[in-house]
Parts: C-alpha cells; structure tokens; sequence
C-alpha cells in the first residue's frame, strides 16, 4: 500500500529550506567574478611571457649556430641567413614576422665580427640579440617597433644581461 504524505507536512516542506536563496546566489556569483578577475590577468602574463620565452630561444639557437659559423674563420660572413639552417627555424636578412624567423646580419656596421639577429615574439615584442667577438661579447634588446627590421638595429638600450 502506498505511503500517503498529509497535506499539512507538503505545505510545511515547500515553505522551508528546499533551495537557495537570491542572496545566496549572489553571493556565489560575486566570489566567482573575483576569482576570474584574479585569474585571467594571471593568465594572459604568463602568455606573453611564454611567448616571448620561445622566441628567446630562437635568438639564443640562431646565435649558437653563428658562433658555430665564426669559429671557422673568425669572421661572421659566413653566419648570413643563407648560410645558417635549422628545421626549427627559418632564417631572412630583412624582416622577422615570427618567433621561428629570425632575421640576421652578419656583418652589421661593416664589421665582419659583429653578428646581430631579431625575432618578432608572438606578443608582438622585438626582441634582439647582438655578439661582438671582439668587445662587449652577447647584448640584448627588447623593442615594441612595428616592425623586427634587422637593417635598423636599435641605436641604444643594449643591455648585456638576457632580455632584462
């Protein structure tokens, strides 16, 4: 026989705590805005900061494979875009467009142990590398050019700490 639930214990139930309340809700909803609103700025920096990681290690592969080059003959005239390769990497003399194209110059200033090499990250940061054989060694450089034109190295800011 089926169990029957007297009408006076159905009103009972239904005016009770059979739910959440709007101030409840809200509440809930404000905590999760905040947590979100911590979260994304968190996370679009350690984006960017990927992003120019990875082309940080472009710049630093490229240059192994020019320091590589220079040994031969003490001279970086061999280290031009045509002559360096990587599957990773492609490389240009004019304009970096990418993390994974790096544009070089071997023989920037006219000097044929100056070696200099830009990347453009995927946050839109130009990031640059310069070795002097015979002087100040590895210098780095970070821009917000429109463009990663490696024929308009930065004049100045040259920083001889990595990318600080």
């Amino acid at each position: 026989m089926p169990m029957t639930v007297p009408d006076e214990d159905r009103s009972a139930r239904s005016d009770g705590d059979s739910g959440f309340s709007l101030v409840e809700l809200a509440l809930v909803i404000l905590i999760v805005g905040v947590l979100v609103a911590i979260a994304i700025p968190n996370f679009l920096g350690s984006r960017r900061s990927a992003n120019d990681r990875s082309a940080q290690a472009s710049l630093r592969l490229a240059l192994s494979l020019a320091k590589t080059a220079y040994t031969a003959d003490e001279s970086y005239m061999k280290a031009q875009a045509a002559d360096l390769s990587d599957p990773a990497l492609t490389f240009t003399s004019g304009t970096s467009t990418s993390a994974t194209q790096v544009a070089v110059a071997g023989n920037t200033g006219g000097d044929a142990r100056t070696w200099t090499a830009t990347v453009r990250s995927a946050s839109g940061v130009c990031l640059w590398i310069r070795d002097t054989a015979t002087g100040q060694g590895t210098e780095y450089h970070r821009t917000q050019a429109a463009t990663c034109d490696v024929a308009n190295p930065p004049s100045s800011g040259w920083a001889t700490r990595c990318f600080s």
